[in-house]
């Protein structure tokens, strides 16, 4: 796992950007990456949809493999009623065009550490978060020198695991689903080095 890890990091320090078809006479872009997003949705729980709505926030960083593809790292936090997500993922930004201004679609999978702020502290209970994945699209939009906005939609499904005993002898597990739509607002930073 850990030589996978490696492998993988230095894969992508060695990717090269050649936007003129000459290898080795551009270096390396990166990005920087940080939006807000309004999330819509709620909890399939016994068969019901119960409404959870809440606000995230994500940063990312990353490479430009070419003009229509970057993929990077990510952290954030969605913070609905009384649950919280820390999600850490992969990412990868397709743009449908080779201009500033231009659509994109954006992969994200993870996985979010989890908690409740709605149950007091007892002994018998604990919630977790699990893996995570997001999927949507939205436009880039020219801000400035090298900083581009970032308008999007997506679908982001989270998987949650709650566990609790009843009466000190019966213990009970209990997959929690999360289905969302976010509304979110970014900004990116893009440079060479």
């Amino acid at each position: 796992m850990k030589q996978a890890l490696f492998t993988s990091i230095l894969l992508l320090c060695c990717i090269r950007t050649d936007a003129s078809g000459q290898s080795g006479t551009d270096s390396l872009k990166t990005y920087q990456y940080v939006s807000l997003s309004g999330i819509f949705g709620g909890q399939v729980h016994n068969n019901n949809f119960l409404y959870n709505s809440g606000f995230a926030w994500q940063a990312s960083f990353g490479f430009r493999v070419n003009r229509s593809l970057q993929i990077g790292l990510g952290v954030g936090q969605q913070m609905l009623k009384t649950e919280r997500f820390v999600p850490l993922y992969f990412e990868t930004i397709g743009f449908l065009r080779d201009q500033v201004n231009t659509p994109f679609i954006r992969m994200q999978a993870g996985y979010s550490i989890g908690w409740n702020t709605g149950i007091a502290d007892v002994d018998d209970y604990s919630y977790r978060g699990g893996i995570f994945f997001d999927a949507g699209l939205g436009r880039r939009i020219p801000a400035g020198r090298g900083l581009s906005l970032f308008l999007g939609f997506s679908y982001r499904h989270q998987f949650a695991m709650m566990e609790y005993t009843i009466y000190n002898s019966r213990s009970f597990r209990q997959v929690l689903n999360f289905d969302m739509l976010i509304f979110s607002l970014g900004l990116q930073y893009a440079r060479s080095e």
